[in-house]
């Protein structure tokens, strides 16, 4: 039954991840090179877009080394296992100001249930919330 659990965990963990990095490159592969076009169309300077491209490169070449030397100096599996309960953290976080409620499962706690929306204006709420 712990086995089961166990390999159940790291299903999740690295379905997740695998989840992470291909939004990661869909971002990357399609939303860097259509910056130019959506800053346009939303009236925005190429100025402002250099600023937020250069404060992104910027802050991910202060906190990739950080997090690896923590990595280091805790254990990545750790690390790993922080960065990823910060980002459900915040996700959750954003689904309950929504009034959106999530919670865990009893059995599973690494799961989480989701209450399914009642007409199409809570699936806009959910839709609206999750973007």
């Amino acid at each position: 039954m712990t086995r089961t659990r166990t390999l159940g965990t790291l299903a999740a963990v690295v379905g997740f991840l695998a989840f992470v990095e291909f939004t990661s490159g869909v971002l990357q592969g399609y939303y860097t090179p259509m910056l130019s076009d959506i800053a346009r169309h939303l009236g925005i300077h190429d100025a402002d877009v250099n600023w937020l491209e250069g404060t992104q490169l910027m802050l991910s070449a202060l906190v990739v080394p950080a997090f690896a030397k923590l990595g280091d100096m805790v254990g990545h599996k750790r690390m790993l296992l922080i960065s990823t309960a910060l980002a459900a953290a915040e996700l959750v976080g954003r689904l309950g100001r929504a009034g959106i409620h999530v919670r865990r499962f009893a059995r599973e706690p690494h799961w989480l249930r989701f209450g399914l929306p009642a007409d199409d204006s809570a699936f806009k709420r959910v839709e609206a919330a999750l973007s």
